[in-house]
């Protein structure tokens, strides 16, 4: 029997500039908790609901002032990886990598998914492609190692927004302390 490696979520809730938490997320799944990379007191969270129908009362009842994106994956294939929960005597807090959301606004997911097979084999693993319900936007998700593997990856990055001709936005994200989306080695 295959073992289920994806959250085959429903929908995915992104909620930015709210305070660093993983509480319960009324019948979802927290996937992350980050800081965001050179922004002081910047986070985002992920959460997962098993319906698209969850996720949308979930983002209705965010707290105001927080900024929330709906995302669903079109395929099992590009939904976020299930992974294990954080083992902290194994994995100290300076090897959780960096975890990548490379927002393409105005992008079809088409043209998106043939692009991102640039970043493959760059040092990168690729957690997600995912697409905003309510807009016009397209989110890939990664995670690199380091700061030195984001360096290597950037030109493929900026290539991509150039074929694309589409506003792009980069959010560097530093994983919590038990956030599941986080560098576990290439796989």
């Amino acid at each position: 029997m295959e073992q289920n490696t994806r959250l085959n979520a429903g929908g995915l809730v992104m909620l930015r500039s709210g305070p660093p938490r993983l509480q319960c997320c009324h019948n979802g799944a927290a996937v992350g908790c980050f800081r965001e990379a050179g922004r002081r007191g910047n986070h985002l969270s992920l959460r997962a609901y098993p319906t698209l129908a969850g996720a949308r009362m979930a983002q209705a009842r965010a707290p105001a002032g927080e900024r929330t994106m709906l995302l669903r994956a079109p395929s099992r294939l590009h939904d976020l990886p299930r992974q294990p929960p954080v083992d902290p005597l194994r994995e100290p807090r300076s090897q959780r990598g960096v975890v990548l959301v490379h927002l393409l606004h105005g992008a079809r997911f088409e043209h998106v998914d043939d692009l991102v097979g640039r970043y493959r084999g760059a040092g990168v693993v690729e957690a997600g492609l995912l697409e905003a319900v309510d807009t016009a936007c397209v989110a890939w998700v990664g995670i690199v190692q380091d700061m030195q593997a984001l360096a290597a990856l950037h030109p493929a990055l900026c290539a991509t927004e150039a074929a694309l001709d589409a506003h792009a936005e980069l959010l560097l994200l530093e994983p919590c302390a038990a956030s599941r989306l986080r560098w576990i080695g290439a796989r």
